[in-house]
């Protein structure tokens, strides 16, 4: 699984994210099936249909350029998903294949090279 991490360099604090959760009582997520594991793009799916991260909206109200982060990862060229990690600041897209997450890696790094790409 070939994942490209972006962080803003931004400071999210985790006490104010948590403190702009407007929902506390949100469905607990299903358990992941095995055929969920039969590739990138299987896992991929399954994440985009089955879970969610209740933290975002809160931390994009922290800081809005989380928002950004997400959306650039998204339409970097064979992303299969896109989301933030916990409460942030950093994200993450999912790709196809070693190649795809090097050259997503490359382009958000010229397009963005004030941000920590890895």
């Amino acid at each position: 699984l070939w994942s490209v991490l972006a962080n803003p360099r931004v400071v999210v604090p985790t006490p104010q994210v948590f403190a702009a959760l407007t929902r506390g009582d949100t469905p607990a997520l299903p358990d992941l099936p095995p055929e969920a594991l039969a590739s990138a793009k299987a896992f991929s799916t399954w994440l985009a249909q089955n879970t969610r991260n209740d933290l975002v909206p809160p931390a994009c109200a922290v800081a809005s350029i989380l928002a950004e982060v997400q959306s650039a990862l998204a339409a970097t060229p064979d992303c299969l998903l896109a989301r933030m990690s916990g409460s942030g600041a950093t994200c993450f897209g999912i790709f196809k294949d070693k190649a795809a997450a090097e050259d997503g890696k490359a382009l958000i790094g010229i397009n963005h090279p004030d941000w920590w790409i890895a």
